[in-house]
């Protein structure tokens, strides 16, 4: 088994690397680091090349599905990192029962000016809608225009969220529903290195 000295490449995806930077520069300061499409790609890589003084970021999930073994685990930057994965298709999925969703919403700004977001908040806020995540980006339309991705932290309803959009709209923001889903929380035994 190689050590972690021996380590001259460590592959993943950019976010993944992005994630353990401190660990690696700390651990493997001399090894070459190599982004790649996926966190799945990487133990492939590894386990098809066993020869090579390799290693990858991956999930444990990952480490069951290639012959890779462990080299370290928890290797993360941060102890309370997640990530996040959604499963599209076009048909139906049966998954577990769960008490909790999420609606996502796109919310476009008219213009950008002083309290435009403070208006979007506000609207959730006196309703008690409560927000796990705000993300900006630009629309690409011009300087100083954003979407904002908002998540709810429950599902679509028939009186809070409509009236908060509705009072969105009467200001002028455009209001783009993403979808109302289940929400699955793994606990995951944290990230490791193959």
């Amino acid at each position: 088994l190689p050590s972690l000295s021996d380590i001259k490449k460590v592959m993943s995806h950019p976010q993944a690397i992005a994630q353990s930077r401190d660990y690696l520069r700390e651990n493997l300061p001399n090894a070459e680091i190599e982004y790649i499409g996926s966190t799945a790609e990487g133990p492939r890589l590894v386990g098809e090349h066993p020869d090579e003084p390799w290693a990858a970021v991956c999930s444990l999930t990952a480490t069951k599905i290639y012959p890779v073994t462990i080299l370290r685990g928890e290797i993360e930057d941060k102890k309370n990192n997640y990530t996040r994965f959604v499963v599209v298709g076009n048909m139906e999925l049966i998954a577990p029962e769960t008490n909790r969703s999420k609606t996502t919403v796109l919310v476009t700004l008219p213009s950008d000016f002083p309290g435009a977001l403070y208006q979007v908040l506000a609207a959730f806020a006196w309703r008690k809608i409560n927000l796990s995540r705000i993300e900006s980006r630009p629309t690409k339309t011009g300087l100083g225009n954003y979407h904002f991705v908002i998540d709810i932290e429950q599902e679509m309803d028939e009186i809070l969220l409509p009236g908060a959009f509705a009072e969105m709209e009467a200001l002028g923001f455009q209001i783009r529903l993403m979808g109302t889903y289940p929400v699955y929380i793994k606990e995951v035994v944290g990230s490791t290195s193959s």
